[in-house]
């Protein structure tokens, strides 16, 4: 690609001056011009722009996926703490429980501070978001 980038910038500088029509240089570079430079050089500049794309793309999914997983965690911390609450004999008030949101946007960074360890814990954890029936009903 690097030794026909002065074809492919000739080329795209002749369609956008209107000295080329676009399917006329498709016409040219069609299936059967598979050993043709050009054609392979346009084909390879394709493959790049695409895998640039797809890399562009995964990362966009990443931040979502490791924002739900912020998300995931600080839901199983609030329950894990109306739990307590309850257990300790206290009655949780349930509008107070449906203010507390899970998806802080403001007064903390997003993602926080996060150090990885990333080995593997002693026991199964617990990733049940079940608020016990005490925490619900106050006795």
């Amino acid at each position: 690609m690097e030794t026909r980038w002065t074809d492919l910038l000739r080329a795209a500088i002749s369609i956008r001056e209107n000295e080329l029509s676009s399917v006329t240089l498709l016409r040219r570079l069609g299936n059967h011009s598979r050993k043709n430079r050009l054609y392979r050089a346009f084909r390879e500049l394709g493959r790049a722009i695409r895998t640039i794309t797809l890399l562009r793309y995964l990362v966009v999914k990443f931040n979502e996926l490791l924002a739900n997983c912020v998300i995931y965690s600080t839901a199983c911390d609030i329950t894990d703490a109306a739990n307590a609450i309850a257990a300790e004999g206290h009655p949780v008030d349930t509008d107070d429980l449906a203010t507390v949101s899970p998806y802080i946007t403001h007064t903390i960074r997003r993602f926080g501070n996060w150090t990885l360890n990333l080995t593997p814990p002693a026991a199964a954890p617990t990733t049940r978001l079940d608020l016990e029936p005490r925490v619900l009903f106050a006795p």
